[in-house]
């Protein structure tokens, strides 16, 4: 009976960890893994077209652009504009009364603090429903003519009987 209590307690006590990780912790550590894709970037000279060696230089150009630098340079920013953001909110707030300038002020910065989550999700969800199913088209067109199924319809009608 002990031993399921402290079971209980364990599971209890790493819930909260894990809760309070995600809620506190979490949104810094995916700023920091911005910066650290940024400076690799930068590291790699991974932006240079003289650095692209694909068949489509200008899309892979676009491609680390848009999704691997622009998300990532917009996510590094948040916190240093955030603060500037909510101190003018909090100037600014003064005009209508102490408290709106002070909440501003707080839900400006809880704001930032967030807002590199936001953009790691944008890309995510980028990533998932543009950029792979273009990749299968661009896969599917590179292929050898020896690889396509041309068959493939005459072999579902065929099995459809």
């Amino acid at each position: 009976m002990n031993d399921d209590l402290s079971k209980v307690g364990t599971a209890v006590a790493q819930s909260l960890l894990k809760i309070l990780y995600f809620l506190f912790v979490w949104p810094f550590t995916v700023w920091l893994k911005s910066v650290t894709h940024i400076a690799d970037m930068e590291q790699n000279k991974s932006l240079s077209m003289a650095n692209i060696h694909s068949n489509w230089p200008l899309f892979t150009f676009y491609k680390r652009f848009f999704l691997d630098f622009l998300l990532d340079a917009m996510s590094v920013l948040t916190y240093f504009v955030g603060v500037i953001v909510a101190f003018v909110v909090l100037i600014m707030g003064f005009k209508v009364g102490a408290g709106y300038a002070f909440g501003g002020f707080l839900v400006t910065l809880v704001a930032a603090y967030y807002l590199p989550v936001s953009f790691m999700l944008m890309r995510d969800f980028i990533q998932f429903f543009i950029v792979a199913p273009l990749r299968k088209f661009v896969s599917w067109l590179t292929k050898p003519a020896q690889y396509i199924d041309v068959n493939a319809v005459v072999k579902d009608r065929e099995l459809n009987k």
